[in-house]
């Protein structure tokens, strides 16, 4: 039964990681073009843990973009 739990709780780590990634994508370059550098960083910094927490690749945002 503990396994289980473990496996579920795997799961919901990288889902949750996920989602997180999919709206950082869209955060990060919208705190880019607003003139919000620091915080585009940041939140570039937290989209490639996102991305590493959920097995995706962890590229770093664009800004040439």
């Amino acid at each position: 039964m503990a396994d289980n739990r473990s496996s579920k709780a795997v799961v919901e780590r990288d889902a949750v990681a996920a989602y997180l990634a999919s709206m950082l994508e869209e955060l990060t370059p919208l705190a880019q073009r607003s003139g919000l550098p620091v915080i585009a960083y940041l939140l570039d910094m937290a989209l490639m843990e996102a991305k590493t927490a959920a097995g995706q690749s962890a590229k770093s945002f664009d800004k040439s973009r």
